[in-house]
């Protein structure tokens, strides 16, 4: 089925919004002078509240960042678990909170190439870090349920890759089960082999365009 074209109708950081599968950029910092998270979550609230008017069938969200606020991010996931309309993942890099981000998805796909990386969350510098350990012991509790709680991974699995700051190549996070799907290289145009998040992301949203009917 397709969906009538919207051409007066636009929302932050979603693509393809005239078809049966809408994609949404997740492609700088979370919060701070990158993403704004709050525009980025009201935009996927209204393309879940018009499913049914647009006929849209689902959500992917391109993940490409090094992370970011972690109280931001936890929106982000709050609002992916809310809505209706299902809402898959890819991974281009998913960096500390955008790795936490990534495990929300009904279904998560990395690039081949792809990356990620999942730490313990901090202020930043070491003294902050020891005055407000409380305040970080729950953040990284938080972030490690949030992740076994939508992957085949447990909690105690997920506390140790971050207590370590642990890299994940697309293999890997396979194995750890931490995605359901790697995409093959050969799938993108044989473009993605250079591994350039453009590119990439540019062949991920027209492999997207090809799902509508």
């Amino acid at each position: 089925m397709k969906v009538k074209a919207l051409a007066d109708f636009s929302l932050p950081y979603a693509e393809y919004l005239d078809t049966a599968h809408p994609c949404m950029l997740l492609q700088q910092e979370v919060g701070g002078a990158g993403i704004d998270c709050e525009l980025f979550t009201r935009s996927l609230m209204t393309i879940d509240q018009l499913r049914e008017e647009k006929g849209y069938q689902d959500v992917t969200i391109l993940i490409n960042t090094p992370g970011g606020d972690v109280n931001k991010g936890m929106g982000i996931c709050d609002a992916i678990l809310r809505v209706k309309i299902p809402v898959d993942t890819f991974i281009i890099n998913a960096k500390s909170m955008g790795a936490c981000i990534a495990a929300q998805g009904r279904e998560v796909t990395i690039a081949e190439f792809g990356q990620e990386m999942i730490h313990e969350a901090s202020f930043g510098d070491e003294e902050t870090d020891k005055e407000r350990k409380e305040e970080l012991e729950l953040a990284n509790d938080t972030i490690a349920k949030l992740i076994s709680s939508r992957r085949s991974i447990s909690y105690e699995a997920v506390r140790k890759l971050m207590k370590r700051e642990t890299w994940i190549k697309s293999e890997e996070a396979l194995e750890l089960k931490l995605v359901d799907e790697i995409e093959k290289s050969e799938n993108l145009n044989n473009t993605a082999k250079f591994a350039g998040t453009i590119v990439a992301t540019a062949n991920r949203v027209e492999l997207l365009k090809k799902k509508v009917a």
